[in-house]
């Protein structure tokens, strides 16, 4: 008998395919970890011609998808135990509540700003937009843990200190206005926020804060809604933004956007993740990881096991993110 080694490069797949009790149409395709897959065969010629063929690719079975996708998660994504905790020996950033007046809207607008911790003015810091959901304002993020994420990351050296900016990303006059949340009125309102970041809120942030002003030192990412505006603005501003991250986001996107037409304008690091029994956006974080990889643009994504579409989720996805960014 002899023993042949097949490597078989594995993707994670959307959680509807991968883990039980969910279905889906979706083909198994490849991916950035490596499974090894041990198989026997007769020393017959035949055999051992076929064993040696030079194959990158296998069918396999939708319980070694999933063993693999657990395995890049455990593996590369999973964060630490209190990563989103409160450290009694550890300095966490300050938040500062801003308003700016905004020429697209035509009103004041509102923005949290998270200083990193020790928060030097003499320091010049990269600077990270962080984006709500459909349902959100400035506020929503604080129902989940950015300034403790943040924190810990940056007391432990895994994170280089940043500025994070989040916004309201409804660019309308009445922008806390929900009355029309699925409507095309509300949709136009969020994708008008490319606008104001870019001719109002990136000029104030500069201006009030010692922030860096160049792409490789301007980060993009948010949930839901706002990860799929991160992906929206991200790939629209790359000759402003390098680093774009979305988790969990949400669908409409204009998929056509998800490439790079100026190579000298490439991502530093693109990020997608989502749960993987998230029954709000379903397949649409993998779908548009597929057209990023059809593109041939570098990327991260994952699933959390047994995730949903909620902070379990986007807190991870943001201290993935925050690990990544910035780091030269």
């Amino acid at each position: 008998m002899k023993k042949t080694k097949i490597l078989i490069t594995s993707l994670a797949l959307s959680g509807a395919l991968l883990f039980e009790g969910c279905a889906t149409e979706t083909p198994p395709t490849t991916a950035a970890t490596t499974a090894v897959v041990e198989t026997t065969e007769e020393t017959t010629t035949a055999a051992t011609t076929e064993a040696t063929t030079e194959a990158t690719e296998a069918t396999i079975s939708p319980a070694e998808e999933k063993a693999a996708v657990l395995e890049l998660y455990e593996s590369e994504f999973k964060p630490v135990d209190g990563y989103n905790q409160e450290a009694e020996d550890v300095v966490y950033g300050e938040r500062v509540a801003i308003e700016y007046f905004s020429k697209t809207t035509g009103v004041a607008r509102k923005a949290n700003v998270i200083l990193p911790p020790n928060y030097d003015e003499n320091e010049t810091y990269p600077v990270v937009y962080l984006l709500h959901g459909i349902g959100g304002d400035e506020n929503e993020w604080f129902q989940g843990k950015p300034i403790e994420v943040l924190g810990n990351l940056m007391a432990s050296g895994e994170a280089v200190p940043f500025i994070a900016v989040i916004p309201n990303i409804r660019a309308r006059q009445n922008d806390h206005n929900f009355d029309d949340m699925y409507q095309q009125s509300h949709f136009d309102a969020f994708n008008n926020f490319i606008n104001d970041l870019e001719r109002d809120l990136m000029p104030y942030i500069s201006e009030n804060f010692n922030v860096y002003d160049d792409r490789e030192h301007t980060a993009i990412c948010g949930l839901s809604m706002g990860g799929m505006e991160s992906l929206n603005i991200g790939f629209q501003m790359l000759d402003r933004i390098a680093y774009i991250g979305a988790f969990s986001p949400a669908p409409t996107l204009d998929t056509s956007l998800l490439k790079v037409d100026d190579p000298e304008n490439t991502p530093s690091y693109v990020l997608i993740c989502t749960g993987s029994s998230d029954d709000t956006v379903g397949d649409n974080p993998y779908n548009y990881h597929k057209v990023l990889e059809e593109n041939g643009v570098e990327h991260d994504f994952y699933l959390v096991p047994d995730g949903h579409h909620d902070f379990g989720v986007w807190n991870q996805g943001l201290y993935n993110f925050a690990k990544k960014v910035f780091q030269e």
